[in-house]
């Protein structure tokens, strides 16, 4: 059920919605369409914010990196990524992630 969600349509268009509003506002690359790494970086992050659910909405870097099947690099660099605009916020030895206050700003407005 998981990777059919990752492969539908609704996930791609959330995926490029993501990219912009991750990694740039609309601009050049807007007007050249997004590179493959940028997609790519959208739907990573989006996996990420998938792996939190109502059970488990406080994550170890180690339990991320089990659920979304990301190296521990890519996975950090994501995770500052989002935690820079708000979508994570993490805390506590060790460190824990949980969603942050822009993802309820997203499900207020969807």
């Amino acid at each position: 059920l998981y990777e059919c969600a990752l492969e539908s349509p609704e996930f791609e268009a959330r995926g490029r919605f993501l990219d912009r509003l991750l990694f740039g506002a609309p601009g050049l690359r807007e007007a050249s369409g997004l590179s493959f790494s940028a997609r790519l970086r959208g739907r990573r992050a989006l996996e990420i914010l998938m792996a939190f659910t109502a059970t488990d909405h406080r994550l170890t870097a180690g339990e991320l990196v089990k659920r979304v099947d990301l190296s521990r690099p890519t996975l950090y660099r994501l995770l500052r990524t989002l935690e820079h605009k708000g979508f994570i916020v993490s805390s506590g030895e060790p460190q824990r992630f949980e969603l942050g206050p822009s993802v309820a700003n997203l499900a207020h407005v969807w």
